[in-house]
């Protein structure tokens, strides 16, 4: 039997502990557990690789879904017992067995939640020799419990206390990131426009192949593969394929003070992309909307939408990331309806707490 750290092991002269934990469950454990219990606060967790818990430090559950990563659960360690233990403490004996179950009192638990936090990942710093995971994570690299360094517990906790503003599905979630990322209400208002255009003509082109996903720093919209569009850091990135504007068309826009040609891949679609960023998109931050320039933009970016709608369907995990809430929040910005995709059917389109994501983008 293992001996439980529970809180009566503690003794005055201990130092404080407040070590935070990140454990991995499956996608198919979290979905059970979110729909039997999504709105009662959650006390408990279990594993083989808990012993590494100690009472005062915190347990939190990551899932992935749609190749993401999620923080779904914040457990505090107020014991940290074996089965009997865990059985005693929660009076039941319908729990899952494990060595090792952390347990929140009452007074600490929390309510769970679907909180995305892969920005936040390649920033994060660990205990131990291999102190941070790679760009290019997956479901894997959080296996193994982590321990999170000192420095980054404050910013996984801010991103848990503002989970009410960040929800993919949530109408309050994209007013919130509307506002952050176009800080300004004017131009706001005018990359929202810029925005919707795209959207209509991806409706137009490609009814049943476009997608909106809203996500903590950005917005995009998706034609096939093809990410045609961004909305971030006070800018629209589009994806316009300068390789076949007219000459005459590429020197306008290399003229005109409010776009620039991306000289990086953040926003590259796929390899082919990629490779060649610099001469494929760019950035616009100021054009005035009768000028040459505003012309070329949404000619190439019509052009940009007919090629993708070509490419193929949606993946599975982009349709899963729909974004009902950033469509209301647009329309309420600009006071006129938007499209819908043909592939949305009969799915949810409210501020749902729809779990399918999750299931249906499984690792």
């Amino acid at each position: 039997m293992n001996a439980p750290h529970d809180q009566a092991a503690r003794s005055a002269s201990d130092p404080p502990r407040d070590r935070h934990h990140l454990q991995y469950w499956s996608v198919e454990q979290a979905a059970s557990e979110l729909e039997a219990d999504n709105e009662e606060p959650w006390q408990h967790t279990a594993g083989a690789q808990l012993g590494r818990v100690s009472p005062g430090d915190v347990v939190w559950v990551v899932t992935f879904g749609a190749r993401r990563p999620y923080l779904i659960a914040r457990i505090q360690a107020d014991h940290v017992v074996d089965d009997e233990g865990a059985a005693r403490l929660l009076g039941s004996a319908s729990l899952w067995e494990a060595p090792w179950h952390v347990i929140a009192e009452a007074r600490h638990a929390e309510p769970p939640s679907i909180v995305e936090f892969a920005d936040l990942v390649p920033g994060l710093r660990f205990a131990g020799q291999s102190d941070r995971i790679p760009a290019a994570f997956d479901h894997q690299h959080f296996r193994t419990l982590r321990t999170l360094a000192p420095e980054s517990v404050p910013v996984v906790e801010a991103r848990w206390a503002a989970r009410d503003d960040w929800r993919a599905d949530s109408r309050r979630a994209a007013d919130a990131i509307l506002a952050r990322i176009l800080p300004t209400a004017e131009r706001r208002a005018w990359f929202l426009d810029w925005f919707a255009h795209a959207v209509d003509s991806a409706d137009e082109l490609a009814p049943d192949r476009w997608c909106v996903l809203l996500m903590p720093d950005r917005v995009r919209l998706y034609v096939s593969w093809t990410i045609v569009c961004t909305l971030y850091e006070d800018r629209i990135w589009m994806y316009l394929n300068r390789d076949v504007l007219p000459e005459v068309d590429a020197a306008i826009l290399s003229a005109e003070p409010g776009w620039e040609w991306d000289k990086g891949a953040d926003e590259a679609a796929d390899e082919s992309v990629r490779k060649h960023a610099g001469m494929w998109a760019g950035y616009l931050s100021d054009v005035d909307d009768d000028d040459a320039a505003s012309t070329v933009i949404q000619g190439a970016l019509h052009r940009r939408i007919a090629h993708s709608a070509r490419r193929g369907g949606l993946r599975s995990s982009t349709k899963e990331a729909w974004a009902p809430g950033l469509m209301a929040a647009i329309e309420a910005a600009l006071d006129r309806p938007l499209p819908r995709p043909k592939w949305l059917g009969g799915s949810p389109t409210g501020d749902d707490r729809s779990l399918s994501r999750l299931r249906e983008g499984q690792p």
